[in-house]
């Protein structure tokens, strides 16, 4: 018997017909990517099982750490940017309610001969300027005021006016409201001995030649009705007593010489 040898037959057409070569590769394939799966699962926080332990512990710690350096330096970033924000707020608030002072009777150099002293060679008539303020702190229920000399007595100073129990209605001072007496002040207001040695306003009195006399005014904005001050304080006491209580202070400086 003659066995005859059948024709091979073709694979059946269709979609999904691949040759030998083609199912080949793609056995292939298909174990390289087990494999790969199989590796890919047994290793820890993404790096391959093959690194040692403590290679692979140090790694995972210095990535941790870059992460820890990279959301505290984001932080430090937001935290500088509303720090800068806050202050600039701060500022344009500052700049719209700002605590003023001023005197609408002098100005630079230029004083009207009744606002110098009254004493010999003075020239003047001690008649206190006029002053007005505005936009005082919250909360102001009181004002006391100074005017100092910085460049009499050798740079030493001199006290020229000192008034505190202001009441927080009052918006300025009228000219001549620091008279010996007090009688124009607003109600409640006491008047201060200054360096003549009597209550009340003494004027600029410059020596001839002394040079532009630096004459500073200051308001301080207190957070009670009345300053805590001994009776006939000394114009130190008053100043320091004023400054360690203000809600805020305002200065103005007109200068005069002869």
């Amino acid at each position: 018997m003659v066995r005859t040898k059948e024709p091979r037959r073709p694979p059946p057409a269709g979609l999904f017909s691949l040759s030998r070569r083609s199912a080949r590769r793609l056995a292939l394939f298909r174990a390289a990517f087990a494999l790969r799966w199989s590796n890919s699962r047994k290793s820890v926080s993404g790096f391959p099982s093959g690194i040692a332990s403590k290679q692979r512990d140090r790694a995972v710690r210095r990535f941790r750490e870059t992460v820890k350096r990279s959301i505290a330096f984001r932080e430090d970033q937001m935290t500088l940017r509303l720090g800068l924000t806050m202050l600039a707020l701060v500022a344009l608030a500052g700049q719209a309610q700002a605590f003023e002072i001023s005197s609408p009777s002098v100005a630079d150099g230029k004083w009207n001969a009744k606002y110098l002293g009254d004493k010999a060679g003075c020239g003047g008539k001690s008649v206190s300027i006029a002053l007005a303020w505005k936009d005082p702190p919250a909360g102001t229920k009181s004002y006391a005021l100074t005017m100092f000399d910085t460049d009499a007595n050798g740079g030493k100073g001199f006290w020229h006016w000192l008034a505190w129990n202001i009441p927080a209605s009052a918006k300025g001072l009228g000219e001549g409201a620091g008279a010996e007496g007090g009688k124009h002040m607003p109600k409640g207001s006491v008047l201060g001995k200054g360096g003549v040695g009597r209550a009340g306003y003494f004027g600029p009195c410059p020596p001839p030649g002394s040079g532009q006399h630096h004459y500073v005014f200051t308001l301080y904005a207190l957070g009670d009705k009345t300053l805590r001050v001994p009776d006939n304080p000394l114009p130190d006491m008053v100043s320091v007593a004023a400054k360690s209580s203000a809600l805020g202070e305002a200065t103005v400086t007109y200068t005069f010489g002869r």
